[in-house]
């Protein structure tokens, strides 16, 4: 029971994150950087409950790749060049050289570009209610992950046996105690954009060291 919470739960917090902080952890954890964005998030919640990590804030903290910071902050446009207009009179000939673009326009439309892409980056997409189930439902789709999370473990050669037991703890019980672990779990959901904003806050205190 506490690990369909505890996978429902991590995963939901994983995918909040791009492919490349997802491997950005992987890495840290010397862990398969293969796959689709999906099974990378599998293979981190994997990890996380054989580990017995169970707070999402401290395992899932990827290291901010360095070429992205640097993609976020855009740089000014270089000034342009004055360049020389000859016009041609009956009698004379004058040259008039063109006045170099100002730096500060290009800074502010760099800023605002930065701004714009943060904010996109930010922005959670609406998801739908999720559709009520009955316990037959309920009772099935639990099964079904514990299957499948059973089976993930043996494709990493990690031990299934508390998994099995969990199982046999559901098929036992019967729904009640599930439905009574799902409810604790969806009381104790991370704030919406949580995750996001943990990261922009990071990369605002390593730039402020580096300025």
């Amino acid at each position: 029971m506490y690990t369909v919470c505890f996978v429902t739960y991590m995963s939901k917090a994983y995918s909040q994150y791009k492919v490349s902080e997802l491997k950005d952890v992987l890495r840290g954890r010397n862990l398969s950087l293969n796959g689709t964005k999906s099974e990378l998030i599998a293979r981190l919640v994997a990890s996380d409950d054989e580990n017995g990590n169970t707070n999402p804030e401290e395992s899932a903290k990827p290291e901010v790749d360095a070429a992205a910071e640097s993609a976020d902050v855009a740089e000014p446009t270089e000034t342009a060049e004055p360049t020389e207009t000859t016009e041609s009179t009956e009698s004379t000939e004058s040259i008039e050289t063109a006045k170099p673009t100002e730096v500060t326009e290009s800074t502010e439309t760099a800023e605002a570009e930065a701004e714009a892409t943060e904010a996109t980056e930010a922005a959670e997409p609406v998801k739908p209610a999720e559709p009520v189930l009955s316990d037959e439902e309920l009772l099935a789709k639990t099964l079904a992950d514990l299957d499948a999370q059973i089976a993930r473990a043996k494709r990493f050669g990690t031990d299934t046996s508390d998994l099995e037991a969990r199982a046999k703890r559901i098929k036992k019980f019967g729904i009640a105690s599930i439905r009574d672990a799902v409810s604790k779990s969806q009381s104790q959901k991370p704030t919406p954009n949580r995750v996001a904003k943990q990261i922009r806050k990071r990369r605002n205190g390593r730039n402020s060291v580096k300025a």
